[in-house]
């Protein structure tokens, strides 16, 4: 659903989750993806948006 990214996990958790909730609609896909960690994240650039 969304383009590949790179996550690297700053803090220690003892069990790594991650929750992806997306709508799909024509050539559009709007969602949120969340980690229960601090955590840096790396897109690279893609022809579009990804906020």
């Amino acid at each position: 659903m969304f383009h590949p990214h790179e996550l690297t996990r700053v803090g220690t958790v003892s069990r790594f989750e991650a929750d992806l909730q997306a709508v799909a609609t024509n050539s559009m896909v709007t969602g949120q993806v969340r980690y229960n960690s601090n955590s840096d994240l790396f897109c690279p650039s893609i022809d579009g948006y990804h906020v």
